[in-house]
């Protein structure tokens, strides 16, 4: 709020990131262009602990991918629906290997099924919640609400980002500092192919935090990368997100774009990633 005030003073000349209410807000600004920063937009990502029990066990893993109703989670993240759109793709939404293969529809009596074929024993569930990013505090509290119908017992721990970054880390039981669920999200232009997403890492140890063992995608990765023509790639992309789901290594929960807001006497405003300021003048 400080931040949006001091744009619509005239203080400051860009404002990087309003919250969405924030944006809403400054849209009615005459002096004020409220932007999309990056096109692509971001993946939210619902990440279970593969080395730790329930979600060492597939089938409890597969019960949080038939939890999901992508719109509730988005409404509850965002709030508003020309800023998000539902997506069951792994390599987003929009980009050359989109696809929903493999995808599935929430179907909250399977996720029960699957959670008791698991032989889930009822031990409390940590799931992360940074209470400071509305976007991912948003998906947790759903989750909770989720998860409790489901059957797990969950433990939603309220904490800050920065205490989630170092708590994600560690590879404890979860009665003991570690972890079963957290949340996160990642711009579309870094899971966009199989070569730069790391959610789709089945390196074990080495992969990104959650650590899922997979070797069937780790050779379906090198074959997309040796493959030469657009085709082959595509079919491969294709089968690495039937397995990536069926084995559940993440949840996809959406896909949004992020305002950025200005004051229109700023020129030179370029749609990227990233802010970027080479081409920037104050008229």
């Amino acid at each position: 709020a400080t931040a949006a005030a001091a744009l619509e003073a005239g203080e400051v000349d860009w404002y990087e990131q309003p919250s969405i209410d924030i944006a809403v807000r400054l849209e009615g600004n005459k002096d004020i262009m409220v932007a999309i920063q990056d096109p692509r937009g971001t993946q939210g990502w619902i990440r279970p602990n593969h080395l730790q029990p329930p979600f060492n066990n597939k089938k409890a893993r597969q019960a949080l991918l038939y939890m999901v109703d992508q719109e509730k989670y988005l409404q509850a993240a965002l709030g508003q629906p020309k800023y998000y759109r539902t997506c069951p793709a792994v390599f987003t939404c929009g980009g050359p290997f989109e696809t929903g293969a493999g995808a599935v529809k929430q179907d909250v009596n399977k996720a029960k099924q699957l959670l008791k074929d698991s032989g889930y024993d009822g031990k409390p569930v940590v799931v992360l919640d940074p209470t400071d990013i509305p976007l991912t505090h948003g998906a947790a509290l759903v989750s909770r609400e989720l998860m409790t119908q489901v059957g797990f017992n969950v433990d939603l721990q309220a904490m800050d980002w920065s205490t989630v970054v170092a708590r994600r880390a560690k590879k404890d039981l979860p009665a003991q500092g570690g972890w079963n669920v957290l949340f996160t999200w990642w711009i579309a232009s870094d899971v966009i192919n199989p070569a730069v997403h790391a959610g789709i890492s089945g390196a074990g140890s080495s992969a990104w935090f959650g650590w899922p063992e997979n070797g069937r995608i780790e050779e379906l990765k090198i074959q997309w990368a040796r493959a030469t023509d657009k085709a082959a790639q595509k079919q491969i992309a294709e089968e690495i997100q039937k397995v990536a789901l069926d084995e559940v290594m993440y949840v996809p929960f959406g896909q949004w774009v992020s305002p950025t807001a200005f004051r229109k006497s700023m020129q030179g405003f370029l749609q990227f990633p990233a802010p970027v300021f080479w081409s920037v003048s104050i008229a």
